[in-house]
This record gives C-alpha cells, sequence and structure tokens, in this order.
C-alpha cells in the first residue's frame, strides 16, 4: 500500500506519475532522435527504501533502445481475453528438474497436453500454458503465460508439483 501511495498519490489514475514519465519520454525521444536512433526504446525505473525509511524514485535508471520485456507485455496483454487472469513469468530449469521433469521440453509437453492454450472465436486466448519461448532450445529458463478464469485456477496448474515449481506461484 505505501508503495502504491508513493507512485499514484492521492490523485485518480496515478496521473501524477503519468505526467512525470510523459515529460521524460518526450526528453529521452529528443535525444534518442537526436542519436540517430529511430525504434523501440524501454526506460527502467525503481523505487527504492531509503536509509530513511522513506521511499524514492529513480524514474530513469537505464535506457534501452530496443524492444523490452515490458513492449512484450503490452503485446501479450492484448492477446488475452480481458475477463482472465493472466501471469508471464520465466521458470527455471532446475525447478522444473527438481519436479521429476527430463528438462524443460519434457514439462513443456506434460503443461501442453494437460492446460493447452485455448482461444476464444476472437483469437484471444481465454485459458491454458502458452510458452513464449521455445522449450526444446531452453537450457537455463523458460519464459510462459499462464491464463485462467482466476488467479487460483493459474496457481493450480502448478499444485501437482513437488519442490519449488509447486509453491512458484506462492513465492510472489
Amino acid at each position: 500500500e505505501a508503495h502504491r501511495r508513493f507512485l499514484y498519490g492521492d490523485e485518480p489514475g496515478g496521473k501524477r506519475l503519468q505526467r512525470l514519465f510523459e515529460r521524460l519520454g518526450t526528453m529521452i525521444h529528443e535525444r534518442t532522435e537526436a542519436a540517430g536512433y529511430c525504434g523501440p526504446v524501454g526506460v527502467d525505473a525503481l523505487v527504492y527504501d531509503c536509509p530513511s525509511g522513506r521511499l524514492k524514485l529513480k524514474p530513469v535508471v537505464e535506457v534501452n533502445p530496443r524492444y523490452t520485456m515490458g513492449h512484450l507485455a503490452l503485446k501479450l496483454a492484448s492477446r488475452v481475453n480481458a475477463s482472465r487472469t493472466a501471469l508471464w513469468t520465466i521458470l527455471r530449469a532446475r525447478d522444473v528438474v527438481e519436479a521429476g521433469f527430463d528438462d524443460i521440453g519434457d514439462f513443456a509437453a506434460h503443461m501442453q497436453s494437460v492446460y493447452p492454450c485455448r482461444m476464444t472465436d476472437g483469437g484471444l486466448i481465454s485459458s491454458g500454458i502458452l510458452f513464449t519461448t521455445d522449450p526444446a532450445q531452453a537450457q537455463t529458463c523458460t519464459s510462459l503465460l499462464v491464463v485462467g478464469r482466476s488467479l487460483d485456477q493459474c496457481m493450480g496448474y502448478f499444485a501437482e508439483f513437488e519442490g519449488r515449481l509447486g509453491r512458484w506461484p506462492s513465492l510472489w
């Protein structure tokens, strides 16, 4: 709650933060354009606790002249049925192996058979698991989109597993 109040204040819709990032976006756009860059840009920001106990915002930690995870998350969100809950996460290969699978590919085959990605008539993801990296190529980790009617349903997709893989939804 303290972080939300810090970021958004008491204004409806968090207009204060929106105005700040609009100004920063304009400044960053002008500078990247002046440097000859024309393309996607992502900006990392950080909220942190000071030794005094106060929260502070570092609005520009890094400027990334490329598509970022945020760009991809927004695109993925536009492909999910708005009445559903979606989680986009990264799982470690060692957690998959600890849960009894040979590798990420084996895990993906299991999850896709039990929780296939189901689409609405309009082509939106309505439920299931969608791997957003190629599980056959994944060595250390994989990313996947988990979609269900509720957070509990999404978390339930992993309830059968032992170890960290079965607990990962509760680790947030």
